[in-house]
């Protein structure tokens, strides 16, 4: 997998914050796991994701001068398969050469020997992220203290033997097959916008999803919850004032957009519409720029979730 795809799973990873609907499980780690690692943040629930990605959220409870306080633990994880354990290797490999430009690394023990801690010299944030792997999966995410206060060597620990359950977990069978689907795709239409050799499929949760083929074209899926009407408003406005061709789609309602022929390179088109209390994006990045043909088959594609019943959405 090239920089292109790695960069597109990297994206997928990084929006696990944004998108997030409640669920009441996890597929690949019980809550009853997380509260037992990291007894000091319960209650702990499942805030979202479900097949390929899960995040969950802790309490942290003090009292102080001007009254009791409540800040939030944060514990995301996403999984992913490749092809093979050599494959998965390769890739966090290729990650890890890419990430060591702008983050801090460390190594990650106790599972494959490409894995690794980073984190980022930036004062804004004490998060702790990973990338690892274990036979066919990669497992990623990141863990953000409450309040976000400096990392204990105990939260670490806890971090390592939860991620370390996941990677176990990944191995039960039909694991795999379950993240290889996504109902957002329609495999006749994603083999139209990018050649299937060597096509393979990721779901990250309900709310993010990515094929990818041989050649590294990739076709991506997202959805993340709005405040309000004006939020969509807002993020269609910037998609119309990017450098890029923007089309109006008003068969997408109000917010519908096609966007593609960026000025600043990047080959790729994109459908953006606004559904209930979703933003919805289809993209697809073939690594040139995509044709009349391949954007029409990017709106229809789209056009299926826009016109079906919410799927694991909060409307």
């Amino acid at each position: 997998m090239d920089s292109r795809s790695r960069k597109a799973f990297f994206v997928c990873t990084m929006a696990m914050a944004a998108f997030a609907h409640a669920q009441e499980s996890c597929d690949f780690l019980t809550l009853d796991a997380v509260s037992k690692a990291l007894p000091q943040y319960q209650p702990w629930r499942v805030a979202g994701g479900s097949t390929g990605r899960c995040r969950f959220e802790g309490e942290n409870h003090r009292q102080e001068r001007g009254g009791a306080t409540t800040t939030t633990a944060i514990f995301n994880v996403t999984q992913q398969f490749q092809s093979s354990p050599k494959e998965a290797a390769r890739f966090v490999r290729g990650l890890k050469a890419e990430m060591a430009k702008n983050y801090n690394l460390s190594a990650f023990p106790g599972v494959g020997a490409e894995s690794f801690f980073y984190t980022s010299d930036s004062q804004n944030t004490n998060a702790l992220w990973w990338f690892t792997h274990a036979g066919k999966a990669v497992v990623s995410g990141m863990y953000v203290p409450p309040g976000n206060r400096a990392l204990t060597d105990a939260e670490q620990s806890a971090v390592t033997s939860l991620v370390a359950a996941v990677l176990s977990a990944s191995k039960q069978p039909g694991m795999a097959e379950r993240a290889g689907q996504c109902p957002h795709f329609d495999m006749a239409l994603i083999k139209k916008l990018i050649s299937p050799k060597g096509l393979k499929v990721q779901q990250f949760g309900n709310d993010s999803c990515m094929a990818n083929n041989g050649a590294n074209a990739v076709v991506m899926f997202s959805r993340v919850s709005l405040e309000n009407e004006m939020s969509g408003s807002q993020l269609a406005q910037a998609k119309a004032n990017s450098p890029c061709t923007s089309e109006k789609l008003p068969e997408f309602g109000p917010f519908g957009l096609l966007v593609h022929s960026c000025a600043a390179g990047n080959p790729h088109a994109e459908v953006f519409f606004v559904k209930g209390r979703s933003a919805y994006k289809f993209s697809v990045i073939p690594g040139k720029e995509p044709t009349a043909q391949q954007r029409a088959d990017l709106i229809a594609l789209a056009r299926r979730s826009f016109e079906a019943k919410e799927i694991g959405a909060a409307d």
